[in-house]
């Protein structure tokens, strides 16, 4: 006896985590309905997960051509994709105390949403080389760090750290995208184009 399993989403593992797979599969077939068998299928899959996961990095971690990223870029590009997250989580938490009725709020919260995603959208880009991803990460770095200027001014001394801090990071995502060693890595190949007589 084994279970139904999805063969596309087998298909798309590689070859020796397929074979994992299914064998998770047909072992928890042979173990009675109830706890044990999802406890066995949701282990199995969480170590297939993590297998995923260790294969998957080094794959994100270098160019087309096998070589590593510089570890600057690295940083970069998950500095993006965590503020992103991190604001996310901060409008999810306002939520709950919006006293503005639905029909005012959702443009408001759509907006907001599609702002905060932007910066986990460079940072995807980076990992995949775009260059318009760099420049428009050092433009809201810029952006951003005029901000953060703005709070130190408008806060200090009390609350002066966080602006601080974020000032420094913005500082460091500009640097390290203006070094010439990550600026080259975005570099598009050259083509040539013949026209026909």
């Amino acid at each position: 006896m084994s279970l139904n399993h999805d063969p596309g989403f087998a298909n798309k593992l590689p070859r020796e985590l397929r074979e994992w797979y299914i064998a998770v599969l047909n072992e928890a077939a042979a173990l009675p309905r109830g706890t044990a068998r999802v406890l066995w299928i949701f282990g199995g899959l969480a170590a297939i997960l993590g297998e995923l996961v260790r294969i998957g990095i080094p794959r994100l971690t270098t160019d087309h051509d096998g070589s590593r990223l510089p570890l600057e870029l690295l940083i970069v590009a998950a500095y993006q994709c965590l503020f992103s997250a991190m604001l996310i989580g901060v409008i999810a938490f306002q939520i709950p105390h919006i006293h503005e009725r639905w029909i005012d709020a959702i443009p408001v919260l759509a907006i907001c949403l599609f702002l905060v995603c932007l910066p986990a959208v460079f940072g995807v880009g980076l990992f995949l080389l775009d260059d318009a991803s760099r420049i428009a990460s050092i433009i809201f770095s810029i952006a951003h760090g005029l901000m953060a200027c703005q709070m130190i001014q408008l806060k200090w001394p009390d609350h002066a750290l966080v602006p601080i801090v974020r000032l420094l990071f913005d500082g460091f995502v500009i640097f390290a995208l203006l070094r010439k060693s990550v600026r080259s890595r975005f570099k598009i190949p050259r083509q040539e184009l013949h026209l026909i007589r």
